[in-house]
């Protein structure tokens, strides 16, 4: 069994410890349900003038990952991602999962009252009640994951999302899945290619250029993980990528909002 396969077993499990604390009705009582929400697509769309091939940021907040352990324990999203928005990113992912990423939907709703950006819920997202938690909890989107998903889970999912107003990130993992999703591709912010192999949580960032090239570029589309310098971004502008998930390299910097600064500083002199 992978990693993958035991989140997605755990998952189940925790889904429905949450439907037996919480119902759908209940989530009508919480503060962000009736918020409404920032466009997940229109922030990470390529903007117009002197800083149009620069990617958008998806700055994440994250404590660890099954691979590496515990890298920053003790961090709190209203402090990271005050520093993510102060840096220049356009977006925050918020990690939710607990047995093996170390999140909470509490650090989505913490982060939800201390930005003004589109935030990601990220999770293994494979029930309808998983969205409206994190419309309830202060999601702007939601990241679905193509390889842990069924056609029906897809459709059902993607019909939440309409109905709580979220966007939807789609990762997949490799273009090949393309086909996949294609015919739901109106109803969906962006598509994303995850560096990293969730079966075995190793990073190519080069295979995620390869694969995005495949996808037209009149989707927004997104490089997630393993980008730990200025040049893999640099590469996402020469490639006509839109958007980049950045997670550990900004959870372990001593100041990640100087870090942002300096990434898209040195992206845009390599551009002029």
């Amino acid at each position: 069994m992978t990693i993958l396969d035991q989140i997605v077993e755990s998952k189940q499990s925790e889904i429905r410890k949450h439907r037996s604390r919480v119902s759908l009705n209940d989530f009508d009582g919480f503060e962000y349900t009736h918020r409404p929400t920032f466009s997940f697509k229109d922030a990470l769309k390529r903007k117009d003038g002197p800083s149009s091939q620069m990617p958008s940021i998806i700055a994440e907040f994250k404590r660890g990952s099954p691979s590496k352990g515990h890298f920053a324990p003790d961090a709190m999203p209203s402090v990271q991602c005050k520093a993510y928005e102060k840096g220049g990113a356009a977006a925050c992912s918020i990690l939710t999962d607990s047995p093996f990423f170390y999140g909470s939907l509490q650090d989505l709703s913490e982060a939800r009252s201390h930005v003004q950006l589109a935030l990601l819920r990220k999770d293994f997202i494979i029930d309808p009640y998983q969205v409206f938690e994190a419309k309830a909890f202060g999601a702007d989107a939601i990241l679905l994951i193509e390889r842990i998903l069924s056609d029906t889970q897809i459709k059902e999912l993607i019909d939440a999302a309409k109905q709580c107003h979220l966007g939807i990130l789609m990762e997949l993992d490799s273009a090949e899945a393309w086909s996949r999703i294609e015919p739901f591709k109106d109803r969906l912010s962006a598509v994303g290619i995850n560096s990293r192999n969730l079966a075995t949580f190793d990073t190519d960032a080069d295979s995620g250029f390869q694969q995005l090239d495949q996808i037209p570029s009149s989707v927004v589309r997104v490089l997630e993980s393993g980008i730990h310098s200025y040049e893999p971004l640099l590469s996402c502008a020469k490639h006509q990528i839109d958007a980049a998930l950045i997670g550990e390299a900004l959870m372990r910097a001593p100041n990640p909002a100087t870090l942002l600064q300096t990434w898209i500083q040195e992206v845009s002199d390599e551009l002029e």
